[in-house]
């Protein structure tokens, strides 16, 4: 399928050539009446990403998914590029539909959820903000669902190659502006790096699955034709990046992901004693270098901003306040307040306006009982395919089913403390697990294994 960037079934060339000169007249009358070069550019633009959906679809939902780190601003450019691709995908049939199987959970439940949450919005108190909370949620499912029909054997391996160069430049932008590159564009505050998030919060969890998947690649090879230390150099610049965000739940996420995955991968971790030696030597430099890196480099002020992160922060005691805020309303109203509605029913009960940093409470509160089950239940229905899959030894050509579900699980331990439901790429890796769950590779068992044939 090679992305489907063959002879397009929508548009005729000669129909689009005429209807590029004549936008290109229509464009040109903003300088005659001096308005200047802004609309030209616009046009231009316009035109070129135009020419990209016709002729090369695969090469704009590769640019889509490279700018998924550029969020400065709602709604994000990643969001406008996609309406265009999703319209053009199901018009051209550049989508597998086939895969659509209306009995599966993890189809139909976020369709029910979809149904129940509409419902919700009648009796909302602030109708235009659950609105507008609800399309946000439609479009990330419907985002999931357009990778879930348009991901293949052919071209998963480029869209996951995108996502890893789009966070490893996210996290050079976040240590160039921890560096004093920028630091009003890309740090948050003094101390935070961002890179061109809108919150390092967000910054952090999104490089985690690169981390992942830079180390599964270290011994699948399939992605980059790489010498290992390129790949090292690369899992370090965004495991700087994590840290740089200063984000207590990207740190637990990295953590929770690497344990869930070598954990499942854990009978297939060969060590040698002699390669047990050398893993300790190196634990033991790595252990040398970051105490002299923490005692003669890092100044002092930056030693004791770590050091408060890890400790308990003043403003927890608001956050947990309003966690159990929020547990009181949704256990008062199991059938939910509605969309968007969670600061504004905390705001009415208790004066105070806060987030619900809390995935789950945030869903059992708006959308009560049943929508809390319905989402909760198509992630686990996701998640236990997954786990079936790598007990039966399958593969998904790049990806294995250990690194996706020890990415969607590490997310959701995130969801513990932020509110992860509105993150562009929680619902691109939803996609990509139902997309691999339905490809049902399986991998021939005498070639190369699903985890790490060895440490080494």
């Amino acid at each position: 399928m090679k992305g489907y960037t063959g002879e397009t079934r929508l548009i005729d060339k000669k129909i689009l050539a005429v209807c590029t000169i004549a936008a290109l007249i229509a464009g040109l009358s903003p300088i005659i009446t001096g308005v200047g070069l802004v609309y030209i550019s616009v046009l231009i633009g316009i035109c070129a990403f135009g020419a990209l959906l016709v002729f090369r679809y695969h090469w704009a939902v590769i640019l889509n998914i490279l700018i998924l780190s550029f969020v400065k601003f709602e709604p994000a450019p990643a969001d406008l590029v996609f309406i265009l691709l999703f319209a053009v995908g199901v018009m051209s049939h550049r989508l597998e539909s086939h895969r659509l199987n209306p009995t599966r959970p993890m189809i139909l439940f976020p369709i029910l959820y979809i149904l129940i949450s509409t419902l919700q919005l009648f009796i909302s108190h602030e109708m235009m903000l659950g609105i507008r909370y609800h399309l946000i949620t439609m479009y990330l499912i419907a985002y999931s669902y357009y990778m879930f029909l348009y991901v293949s054997r052919d071209n998963i391996k480029n869209i996951i190659r995108a996502y890893i160069i789009s966070g490893t430049i996210s996290a050079l932008l976040g240590l160039a502006g921890y560096l004093g590159v920028l630091p009003s564009l890309l740090m948050y505050d003094r101390y935070r790096a961002m890179a061109l998030f809108k919150d390092p919060n967000v910054f952090g969890p999104f490089l985690v699955p690169v981390v992942v998947m830079l180390i599964e690649d270290s011994w699948k090879k399939q992605l980059f034709d790489h010498p290992s230390w390129i790949r090292i150099i690369h899992i370090a610049i965004n495991l700087l990046g994590i840290i740089v965000s200063f984000s207590r739940g990207a740190w637990v996420n990295t953590c929770a992901c690497l344990l869930i995955y070598f954990v499942l991968n854990i009978k297939k971790i060969h060590l040698p004693a002699a390669e047990l030696k050398r893993l300790v030597l190196y634990a033991l430099l790595v252990l040398v270098i970051v105490s002299v890196v923490w005692r003669f480099i890092i100044p002092h002020e930056y030693k004791q901003f770590l050091l408060s992160r890890i400790n308990f922060q003043t403003y927890d005691k608001d956050r947990f306040a309003t966690h159990r805020k929020g547990i009181a309303l949704a256990s008062i109203n199991i059938f939910g307040f509605g969309p968007g509605q969670f600061e504004y029913n905390v705001l009415r009960y208790s004066g105070a306006e806060f987030s619900a940093h809390n995935l789950y409470i945030r869903l059992a509160m708006e959308n009560g009982l049943i929508g809390l089950l319905l989402f909760i239940g198509s992630l686990a229905f996701i998640i236990y395919e997954l786990g079936i899959h790598h007990l039966q030894g399958r593969t998904y050509i790049v990806m294995t089913p250990a690194s996706l579900v020890a990415i969607l699980m590490g997310i959701m331990v995130n969801g513990i403390v932020i509110d992860t439901i509105h993150w562009r790429h929680f619902w691109f890796f939803i996609g990509i697990g139902m997309a691999a769950i339905t490809m049902n590779h399986k991998h021939n068992p005498d070639s190369t294994s699903v985890g790490p044939p060895s440490i080494k």
